[in-house]
């Protein structure tokens, strides 16, 4: 996380460096962050429908039963 956050302040909102900062917090079981960073990358390129399933799933899976 931090190796993509370090490219993030270089080049900006890079939608890869949040992508990749978003499937490291999933992994990391910390799905909020995961959700935070791919909210931002799906702002700037709302063309990624793997994205868009990923937080849709994220959501889904926080709605109580």
């Amino acid at each position: 996380v931090d190796y993509y956050r370090k490219a993030l302040t270089h080049k900006g909102s890079a939608v890869d460096a949040l992508n990749a900062i978003g499937a490291c917090f999933l992994r990391l079981g910390n799905a909020e962050e995961a959700l935070r960073a791919w909210e931002k990358s799906l702002a700037i390129n709302s063309k990624q429908e793997s994205i868009r399933k990923s937080i849709e799933k994220i959501k889904k899976d926080k709605e109580p039963c």
